[in-house]
This record gives C-alpha cells, sequence and structure tokens, in this order.
C-alpha cells in the first residue's frame, strides 16, 4: 500500500482568516499545520473538509495525538486553553487519551445529550427546543443511565412504552435518540454501535383531517367573531396560503412582494432546506396590506405584544385563542395544520393537479420537483382563488339555508 504523503508541517500563529487559508496538498489526504503561540497545538484539515485541534507531543520518544474538538465548534482560544491543560497533564506523565477514555465510559445520557443539544441541535436545528422537550418528557428512565450500558433492549423499551398510546410521537423520539448516538460516536468519538438501528418503526396512519363542507360556515363565522385582529389575520392567512403554522408567524415584510403577489420563504427558514415562493391570492393581499399600513417599523408581520409577548419578537403561541375559535365553531380534532390540508383539499376537490398543489405547499418530492420547476406562479394563483371560491360557495349555500329557515 502506498503510503499517504503529508505536506511538511508549517507553524503560525492560528487565526480564523489564516486558518481559513489552509489547503490540503495535492495527493494527501490531509496537513496537519502548528500554532506559534502554543508549542503543542495542532489543527487538521482533511480532504473531506474536516477541521479538528489536536494536542501533538512526544513523551519518551513516541509520539501522542489526542483530540481536542471540531473547529469552530470549539474557539481557537478555547482550543489554546484545552491544549495548555492536556500538555502538561503529559509533561507530568498523566495519560490524558487513558481519563478521557474512562470518563466516557462514565458519562451519563443526560450529559451527552447536553453536549448534543450545545454542540449540534441548537447550532443546526430551528427546533431543537422540540428535542429537549422530548428529553423531559419521555427520556427521564435513561437520564441517570451511564451512556456506554444503553442497550437496544432499552430502546425498544422506550419506544414500545410510548408507542401504545402515541405512535407518531415514539418515532420522533427513536429518531432523536438515533441523532443523539451518532452525535456521540462523531463529535465526543464514542466509538460504540448504534442501539437504535435495527429497531422497526410503528406504521402511522397518514392524517386526513380537513374542513368539511359542512363546518366551513360555522368556522367562518367563528373566525369573523374572533375580537383579536392578529389572531384572526393569522388564521385567515394559515387558510388562504396554506403555509406551515410556524412560517406564518414568523413571517417577515421583507419576504412579501406585493408587486408579484408572492410571499419568499427564505431557505434558512423553510423545513426543506429551500427557498421555497409561496403565491398570494387577493384576500391574502388585502390582509397583509391592511397590517402593513399599520405596521410603522415593525420587521414582522405577526408581531408578538401583550399577553403574546415572546423573546422572538413574533406570534409564537396561538393555541389558547385556536382553542377558543374551535369552540364558538362547534369543531372538533381539528389543529392548525389541517388548515395546510384544508386548502390542498380544496384545490383538489377543483380539479387542481397534484404537480400544482405541491407547488404552492412547498413539497419537493424528487419524482416531482423537475415538473414543479417548471411550473408558472399564474396557474397556482388561479387555483388557490377557485378553491377558496368553492369555500365561499358553500358557505353562500349555508347562510342562505338558514336565512330561510329564520324566516318561516
Amino acid at each position: 500500500m502506498a503510503q499517504t504523503k503529508r505536506k511538511a508541517a508549517e507553524r503560525f500563529r492560528f487565526t480564523v482568516d489564516r486558518l481559513a487559508r489552509v489547503t490540503v496538498p495535492d495527493g494527501a489526504d490531509r496537513v496537519y499545520v502548528y500554532d506559534a503561540e502554543r508549542q503543542h497545538l495542532a489543527f487538521c484539515l482533511t480532504t473531506g473538509g474536516s477541521r479538528s485541534f489536536y494536542v501533538y507531543k512526544r513523551v519518551a520518544g513516541r509520539p501522542v495525538r489526542m483530540k481536542l474538538g471540531d473547529y469552530p465548534t470549539i474557539s481557537i482560544e478555547t482550543a489554546r486553553k484545552l491544549e495548555a491543560v492536556n500538555a502538561n497533564d503529559i509533561a507530568a506523565g498523566k495519560d490524558p487519551m487513558e481519563q478521557r477514555r474512562q470518563a466516557r465510559a462514565e458519562i451519563t445520557f443526560a450529559e451527552v445529550f447536553q453536549r448534543y443539544l450545545e454542540g449540534h441541535a441548537k447550532l443546526k436545528k430551528r427546533t431543537w427546543k422540540e428535542d429537549e422537550q422530548k428529553f423531559e418528557k419521555h427520556l427521564g428512565q435513561l437520564k441517570s443511565r451511564r451512556f456506554k450500558t444503553i442497550t437496544s433492549a432499552d430502546i425498544t423499551a422506550v419506544h414500545t412504552r410510548i408507542g401504545k398510546t402515541h405512535k407518531g410521537a415514539a418515532n420522533r423520539v427513536l429518531a432523536l435518540l438515533s441523532k443523539v448516538f451518532r452525535y456521540a460516536a462523531g463529535a465526543m468519538d464514542m466509538k460504540i454501535p448504534n442501539p437504535c438501528s435495527g429497531i422497526e418503526r410503528f406504521a402511522e396512519n397518514e392524517r386526513a383531517r380537513f374542513l368539511e363542507p359542512e363546518e366551513i360556515k360555522p368556522f367562518m363565522d367563528a373566525l369573523e367573531a374572533e375580537t383579536d385582529q392578529t389572531y384572526k389575520d393569522y388564521f385567515m392567512t394559515l387558510l388562504l396560503t396554506g403555509a406551515r403554522a410556524g412560517n406564518v408567524a414568523a413571517m417577515r415584510w421583507a419576504e412579501i412582494h406585493f408587486d408579484r403577489m408572492v410571499w419568499e420563504i427564505p431557505a434558512t427558514k423553510y423545513k426543506g432546506k429551500f427557498a421555497h415562493t409561496v403565491t398570494l391570492d387577493s384576500r391574502a393581499i388585502e390582509i397583509l396590506t391592511r397590517r402593513k399600513l399599520k405596521a410603522g417599523k415593525c420587521e414582522w408581520v405577526f408581531p408578538s405584544t401583550g399577553k403574546r409577548k415572546s423573546t422572538s419578537g413574533h406570534l409564537v403561541r396561538a393555541h389558547e385563542a385556536w382553542k377558543d375559535l374551535l369552540e364558538r365553531a362547534g369543531i372538533s380534532d381539528f389543529n392548525l395544520h389541517d388548515l395546510r390540508r384544508s386548502l390542498a383539499s380544496y384545490m383538489a376537490m377543483s380539479g387542481t393537479g397534484l404537480p400544482i398543489i405541491g407547488r404552492q405547499l412547498g413539497h419537493r418530492a424528487e419524482s416531482t420537483t423537475r415538473r414543479y420547476a417548471r411550473l408558472h406562479l399564474d396557474p397556482v394563483r388561479t387555483s388557490v382563488a377557485a378553491a377558496l371560491q368553492a369555500m365561499e360557495a358553500v358557505k353562500a349555500t349555508a347562510d342562505l339555508a338558514a336565512a330561510k329557515a329564520g324566516a318561516k
């Protein structure tokens, strides 16, 4: 086997700009460079793009290299502090690698989960709070367990217990556990088999709830009677756009283009990690225009104020107002996401093809993405308008019937 070529070691003062210019030489799989400020601090870049800090020191003629962490998860200054501690331990005859192995053997699931939360979820997931909630609600029995002792049988027991009442929640928790074990294997160098592998998920019945024709009038009447204008506009915008509740709540004025009648959701805020364009019906434009006139300098379309006040600045929780609305309408088993499904259902009833429905809702199945990309927005807007007109026609018929009944 041919030996891997490595670039001759360089030494310079580590800075963000200088490390960004480090490259792996042709024919090599990685390169190590050394800090001029801390003698034993090394930075490693691989051809795969992995960037890590190491302590490198020779003890009794034998090289000792120990990983400190990934960059930029740990900063240059943090790496220098860690190098100082570990280099001193090595010089004192201690073996940091053995100490680390022993610490990993004793670390609990709760400690690993906290590292996953801080080192991965909070940095890369908008929904990290949901992970924290799953941990608190479902994983209490694992908190104090030594991480390396958790087995597939333990995970299966958790999955089965939750699945007895909530199969979907059980599957989401299983997925979270698998992510935590993968994080530990990579970021924490805990090379143990993932005990979640091979555990079969529960079959889930896809929810098919939407506004039934006989529910449209009471729903619209209850919405019209809503006294809080922000909630009233928020719920109506959900129905008019078919967008996800979280995206509508975090809608910014900078994303609304009145001239083109579209809402551009950036990839950073969208579930599929791609930018999505939502067409806006004239009814949605009317709501947004009215709100814009009163918005002042506020960046949010649906700001949080008074009892709705949140740290994000925009509307976050609407559950109480939604619950009250459903009670006024006499509708049960209906959630905010069902408004999204309602628009899609009435678009289908109006004869709209699945590609156009998918284009409005922002679905991106590989088999249909190419067709979606070629669709013009006008037929999407026309279809949305037809769907909403169908709902209004149902309500108008019900209103007429109610008026006739009252006249007798």
